[in-house]
């Protein structure tokens, strides 16, 4: 195992095997909640460290294949209000960093991490510069060039697991959350933590656009037969 994931992947302890993510947005807790209530799947909302922290707090209000709310919370953009806001998730074998910049597009940034590769281009999405990532984490300036190499040698190398890059993303950016990665880590232990549950209306909305979605795509197959 490579000696870089070793050192900064031991910061947050065990970390466990099940998907999580977490995002921590430079926003009031007032737009997360919102944004929250606008999506698919329970989320829990809190106040750590200067940043508002959102995890999954319970399943996904929405059928297959979009029933997995970590992978809905990586590659929802965020509003306006919650911008610069930076994700760290692991899904299986793989980690991602996202990154959400202050501005008005809203294209979310990718960086994904696979094991045997180190970081890969993210096929079909935005490749998040990690310059950028360290500037948004809020980082003194005087430290972002060492951690930016930091966490390159981290991301380039394909040695260890996601769980060790995780933990080192966390720890070089100086960022909190990453005891939710841990076993039994559970966003809804957190002070003063907010479960906010999506408004029915959305998650029905969003069924509809699916069910459009999926009748284009077999109508798109029929014609090919």
């Amino acid at each position: 195992m490579p000696k870089v994931l070793t050192d900064l992947g031991a910061a947050g302890g065990r970390i466990a095997m099940a998907d999580q993510g977490v995002l921590l947005s430079t926003g009031r807790s007032s737009a997360a909640v919102a944004w929250a209530q606008r999506g698919i799947a329970e989320a829990g909302v809190a106040s750590v460290e200067g940043w508002t922290l959102l995890s999954p707090a319970g399943p996904s209000r929405v059928r297959f294949p979009y029933d997995d709310p970590v992978r809905a919370l990586a590659g929802r953009p965020v509003s306006m209000g919650m911008r610069p806001a930076i994700g760290i998730f692991r899904v299986g074998q793989q980690a991602a960093v996202t990154l959400h910049p202050r501005g008005f597009r809203r294209e979310v940034r990718w960086i994904i991490w696979t094991p045997g590769e180190g970081m890969v281009p993210p096929a079909g999405l935005l490749e998040a510069d990690i310059a950028d990532v360290v500037a948004s984490s809020g980082l003194p300036q005087s430290r972002q060039a060492h951690a930016s190499a930091v966490l390159h040698r981290v991301l380039v190398d394909g040695g260890g697991v996601a769980a060790e890059v995780v933990g080192a993303v966390f720890e070089t950016l100086a960022l909190p959350g990453v005891e939710l990665f841990a076993e039994h880590g559970d966003v809804r232990t957190l002070p003063g933590v907010r479960v906010v549950a999506p408004r029915e209306k959305y998650a029905r909305e969003f069924e509809k656009v699916v069910d459009e979605l999926v009748r284009e795509r077999g109508v798109e197959e029929g014609a090919k037969e």
